[in-house]
């Protein structure tokens, strides 16, 4: 699959921390670099009580704004956190190019939960609404974070799609076989191979309707 934020695309962050840290970090490939934001909220300083406040209910979650330059369909995500700031809950927005060639907004697509540790996690971008037309724009809400203060740091971040290289290698063959499913065989496809056939287009090189006690079920070789 390929990586889809390269020279193509444009990431725009919510905030950074300082230079050092800024968001060219998030696909430079580096291990030793990252993008840390800023806190969120707002700091008070109450010299008559000499004390600090932190108004956690003053700031907006902080997010990763990516703008491709031409429509895609992603089909994963793969993130890198610095454990101690994940954004344990992340909205992923998208907005797709309109016809009219007018301003689309954002609306939601799915939402991921990653964990709080330091090891790339892949997230399968099940969507609650169709993109088979493609996206121009996603948008990575981190809507809580393990970090007291909001932060959020990320080491590596990747989208991938399926390309032509993912197609089904042999189609007719293939297509020949799916003709003759019953619909109750086509929701077993379905559902254990994540819309192999179809959606996805994960290459197989041949799908058998078999039985096993009387029960059909089928068997997918890649």
């Amino acid at each position: 699959m390929e990586n889809l934020l390269g020279s193509d695309a444009t990431i725009k962050v919510s905030s950074t921390l300082d230079k050092s840290v800024g968001r060219k970090h998030l696909t430079d490939g580096s291990p030793e670099t990252c993008w840390t934001s800023q806190t969120v909220g707002r700091m008070n300083l109450i010299p008559s009580q000499n004390m600090i406040h932190y108004d956690l209910e003053q700031g907006s979650p902080q997010f990763i704004q990516i703008v491709f330059d031409v429509p895609v369909v992603p089909s994963q995500l793969s993130i890198t956190f610095q454990g101690g700031f994940v954004g344990v809950k992340t909205s992923v927005l998208i907005k797709s190019p309109r016809e009219d060639g007018g301003k689309s907004e954002w609306r939601p697509w799915t939402t991921v939960y990653p964990e709080d540790v330091n090891r790339a996690q892949l997230f399968d971008l099940t969507p609650q609404t169709s993109v088979e037309s493609g996206i121009d724009g996603m948008k990575l809400v981190f809507e809580e974070s393990s970090d007291f203060f909001g932060r959020i740091t990320i080491y590596d971040l990747q989208t991938r799609e399926f390309t032509h290289r993912d197609q089904v290698s042999s189609p007719a063959p293939v297509q020949s076989q799916l003709e003759g499913l019953t619909a109750p065989l086509w929701a077993e496809l379905r559902s254990r191979h994540n819309d192999a056939i179809g959606h996805r287009q994960i290459p197989c090189h041949k799908v058998t309707r078999m039985k096993e006690k009387g029960e059909p079920f089928l068997q997918v070789v890649y």
